[in-house]
């Protein structure tokens, strides 16, 4: 599957996790240094959760995607993906 279509469902699945945070594609396709530092992006304030749909997510989702976040980090054979992951779980776990 091409980048950059890994990388729009990283956003996507973010958004679930904190629907007030704007993750930009440039935010996620530069490679980061592996340092201690939690990226910063955008949160907005306004306006009704996007993601609420007639089925809500079941209550494990959010650890599944924190689980897929760090895989992608510790295993992934892209560097920009798993520099992603990284960025992803550093912010929101």
């Amino acid at each position: 599957m091409p980048r950059a279509v890994r990388l729009a469902a990283l956003r996507v699945l973010s958004s679930y996790i904190s629907p007030s945070t704007v993750i930009l594609p440039d935010d996620l396709a530069k490679p980061r240094s592996d340092t201690a530092v939690v990226p910063i992006f955008t949160t907005q304030i306004d306006g009704p959760d996007p993601n609420l749909g007639s089925e809500p997510l079941p209550p494990s989702a959010r650890t599944e995607i924190g689980d897929l976040f760090v895989s992608l980090w510790h295993s992934d054979v892209d560097p920009i993906v798993r520099s992603a992951g990284r960025a992803l779980s550093k912010r929101f776990f």
